[in-house]
């Protein structure tokens, strides 16, 4: 139990902004690192090696769990990131899920860990043109996550028609049968919380429309980011 792990923040109790849990009250664990660099990502402090180095505690599984035993009251924690799947933290879920947690990971999908078998939910959040990393799509690992677990829904991100366009591709994908979650991504750089409320509602009006018009993408949910909508881009709430 001696490896360290990029620890960037711990905190809750708050609500769930996203995907199948969204909604529920939970706290979150984000770790360090992640393969990806999408170029609108939020959570850059977590990603970028420079600003892990400068931003994270780096702490043992047996540490870490400590810290959330004493701070986290909430039966839910999702584990995120960067990409937590980065990590071996199979002795972490297991202490975990021996004290009672419920665990939900998110992950954009690209990285396997055995470990996942033993957690609640899993988000998978592939990323679209938009992001830069749509080449990164890895099918067979998703379909691993499909054929291996239970309880995985898949969430995509949508700026544009050509970001909705790919997620229709994915959705129709025969091999992949997922709970499909759509939500509208928030613009970078943007620093009032009413300009940023504004533009997510005149985004998600206009994938109402675009998915009402689709009959292909009738069984999916759509969602706003909850959590911008209620702190506008504030981060550890």
């Amino acid at each position: 139990m001696t490896k360290k792990i990029p620890v960037i923040e711990l905190f809750g109790p708050t609500i769930q902004g996203e995907g199948a849990m969204a909604g529920r009250v939970t706290s979150f664990l984000r770790l360090g690192g992640c393969p990806y660099r999408c170029v609108w990502c939020d959570t850059m402090y977590a990603v970028d090696p420079i600003q892990i180095k400068k931003n994270a505690t780096y702490m043992t599984e047996d540490e870490i769990f400590v810290a959330i035993h004493e701070k986290v009251k909430t039966p839910w924690i999702t584990i995120t990131g960067g990409d937590p799947v980065m990590w071996d933290l199979t002795y972490l879920i297991r202490k975990l899920r021996q004290t009672g947690y419920q665990i939900n990971v998110e992950t954009e999908g690209s990285l396997w860990r055995p470990w996942l078998i033993d957690v609640q939910q899993i988000t998978l959040s592939p990323k679209p043109p938009s992001s830069g990393m749509s080449g990164k799509l890895c099918i067979e690992t998703l379909r691993k996550y499909m054929n291996t677990l239970a309880h995985v829904s898949l969430k995509v991100v949508i700026f544009d028609s050509t970001d909705y366009k790919w997620a229709r591709d994915l959705h129709l994908e025969e091999s992949l049968k997922f709970p499909f979650y759509l939500s509208v991504g928030t613009k970078q750089g943007l620093h009032n919380d009413e300009e940023v409320k504004s533009l997510i509602m005149k985004q998600l009006r206009w994938l109402f429309e675009i998915v009402c018009n689709d009959i292909t993408m009738y069984d999916v949910i759509i969602l706003p980011q909850l959590h911008v909508l209620a702190w506008g881009t504030r981060i550890g709430v």
